[in-house]
């Protein structure tokens, strides 16, 4: 029995199983996808989110996870009209599988019981 299923082993899911975990619930991280699953895209972590991971998870982003370039300097968004928004911070770029699985593997180590291709369907949810 759990006190809690998280659905759902991104980023997100897998911060919040492991912080309920660490305050003593019992979890159940699932998974739709067999992990690592392929994602195609990297992602951008920005200076914020590169100290949450520091603070959540105990550890700096590994090397293992990352794409070259390995830093960012930010992000430059294009409207329809050509009109150009600039966010401007240092931050990392990381390939979000493994990024998101080694999240996972951390969650686990804190006692999270992860189960991939557990997909969850509506009528198990009752809503």
């Amino acid at each position: 029995m759990y006190d809690v299923i998280v659905v759902g082993a991104g980023a997100t899911g897998c911060t919040a199983a492991k912080t309920l975990s660490e305050n003593g619930y019992k979890v159940l991280l699932v998974e739709k996808f067999k992990m690592p699953w392929y994602k195609s895209c990297s992602g951008q972590l920005i200076k914020k989110t590169v100290d949450l991971v520091q603070e959540y998870f105990s550890a700096a982003v590994p090397a293992s996870v990352m794409c070259t370039p390995t830093e960012n300097r930010g992000m430059i968004f294009t409207n329809d009209k050509g009109k150009e928004f600039r966010f401007e911070q240092p931050g990392l770029n990381v390939w979000r599988s493994s990024f998101d699985n080694w999240l996972a593997m951390k969650a686990s180590e804190c006692g999270v019981e992860v189960r991939d291709c557990t997909p969850v369907h509506n009528d198990f949810l009752d809503i």
